[in-house]
């Protein structure tokens, strides 16, 4: 495939939608609906080129989880040092809520995003650059999709998650690794009380 058009296909696929949302052009509820487009795309140009999509996960995650628990630990004290007005409010006041997201935001949302920022992404564009520009650019794609949230710590969590996403899947070679590991992250956050910087409802608020 010629180099150009990966770059076009690059920029319609990870740069387009978040700007679309973020100018006004699609509506913020297309956010999920439109990731899922996508990442059936990715779905299928990875079945098209024989690729698996999941690969077994083994020895890494035991290392996975120490960081993640590590890392959640340290989050939550940092919240309470500084005194967090929000802290756990979803828990303590929208319990179904919370419960629900437990259940599905694994599934719908960051089941899609690994799939479309990592699997796909890594293999995708492997021959537009090094591994190391790859690398930095998938952190940097994946916190600009979140840009739509209009605001500084979606964007910095979202660059850093993306990091650690990126090292995880590069480690195990799955996105086993890397889904497991948003998915308890992405559940942090809602725990602690800071899902309404990630989620699509505040846009435009």
């Amino acid at each position: 495939m010629a180099l150009g058009w990966l770059y076009a296909e690059m920029v319609l696929l990870f740069v387009a939608p978040s700007l679309s949302v973020y100018f006004g052009v699609m509506p913020p509820w297309m956010i999920i609906p439109g990731l899922w487009v996508l990442t059936l795309y990715a779905y299928w140009i990875l079945r098209r080129h024989q690729m698996p999509v999941f690969e077994p996960l083994r020895h890494y995650c035991r290392h996975l989880l120490g960081r993640t628990a590590l890392l959640g630990v340290l989050g939550l004290a940092m919240l309470v040092f500084i005194g967090y007005s929000k802290l756990f409010v979803l828990v303590l006041e929208r319990p179904l809520v919370w419960v629900a997201i437990l259940a599905l935001y694994p599934l719908l949302s960051a089941l899609p995003q690994e799939i479309l920022f990592r699997r796909f992404f890594f293999y995708r564009y492997s021959a537009l650059m090094g591994s190391g520009a790859l690398f930095w650019l998938s952190a940097a794609l994946f916190a600009l999709a979140h840009l739509p949230f209009g605001n500084e710590v979606a964007l910095a969590g979202s660059f850093a998650g993306g990091i650690l996403f990126a090292h995880s899947y590069r480690q195990s070679g799955t996105i086993l690794s890397s889904w497991i590991e948003h998915s308890l992250y992405g559940i942090m956050i809602f725990t602690f009380g800071l899902g309404h910087y990630f989620y699509h409802g505040r846009i435009g608020a």
